[in-house]
């Protein structure tokens, strides 16, 4: 990792406490949001909805966070707005569209329509996040991929803010057992990590590179997160994955 901007050392302070952990609580989901709030029928939730219940749990969790992950859509400007978001407490707004689009190489992100890092920073955020999904197995996929990552990155060294990078990896093959994912899957996750952190980012939110569901090993799980270690050329924190 390189020397940061005064700027990005701002940010990356802002979302961390005083004895510098993050504790971030990610409340940027969308999609997945409103089937939380109605399985049975998501595209039935009001948009109105959605921003209560966004900006209720973000008032509950902010005393006990040193950050909050928030989408621009539903919850980022109406915390400001309200007020709900503590000045002393450190905001990071996703800047990817919600999904993918499905194409043969594989999965492509895209940048939220009429949202970009420059708003980001204009709106006093102290850093940007990006889910991207990644397979470095999948060249023509993974070239596209890049490309939106140097430009989000690009853009973040520009307005001088810090830019968090969100890989997923993803199944293609259409048989095997879960096992046989799991496996391939750390070497996925390592891989990722080796490529993607070469390029301008400044924290790897990193899947966990195992399975804990088919691997119980104490010791090999913690092997396969040294590898990560060793892989990524920038501090990385656990993506959750929703547990």
């Amino acid at each position: 990792m390189g020397k940061l901007s005064v700027g990005k050392i701002r940010g990356i302070r802002q979302i961390s406490t005083d004895k510098d952990i993050f504790i971030i609580c990610a409340l940027d989901h969308r999609g997945s949001f409103q089937k939380m709030m109605e399985q049975d029928n998501p595209g039935g939730v009001s948009y109105k909805d959605i921003v209560e219940r966004k900006m209720e749990l973000t008032e509950i969790v902010m005393p006990y966070a040193s950050g909050i992950l928030l989408d621009p859509i539903y919850g980022a400007s109406q915390a400001i707005a309200r007020a709900i978001l503590p000045g002393n407490k450190g905001l990071l707004v996703s800047i990817e569209a919600t999904g993918y689009t499905s194409t043969p190489a594989g999965r492509i992100t895209t940048i939220l329509d009429n949202w970009s890092v420059e708003k980001i920073k204009k709106m006093g955020a102290s850093a940007v996040k990006m889910l991207l999904y990644f397979r470095p197995d999948l060249e023509d996929a993974a070239k596209i991929q890049t490309e939106t990552v140097k430009k989000v990155a690009s853009d973040c060294t520009r307005f001088d803010i810090p830019f968090l990078l969100e890989p997923v990896t993803y199944p293609v093959e259409t048989s095997g057992t879960r096992e046989y994912f799991a496996e391939k899957k750390t070497q996925l996750v390592i891989d990722t990590a080796d490529k993607l952190t070469s390029l301008d980012i400044d924290v790897l939110k990193a899947e966990f590179p195992g399975d804990m569901k088919t691997d119980k090993d104490a010791g090999r799980l913690l092997e396969k997160c040294q590898r990560l270690s060793d892989a990524s050329k920038v501090p990385w924190v656990l993506l959750s994955a929703g547990v």
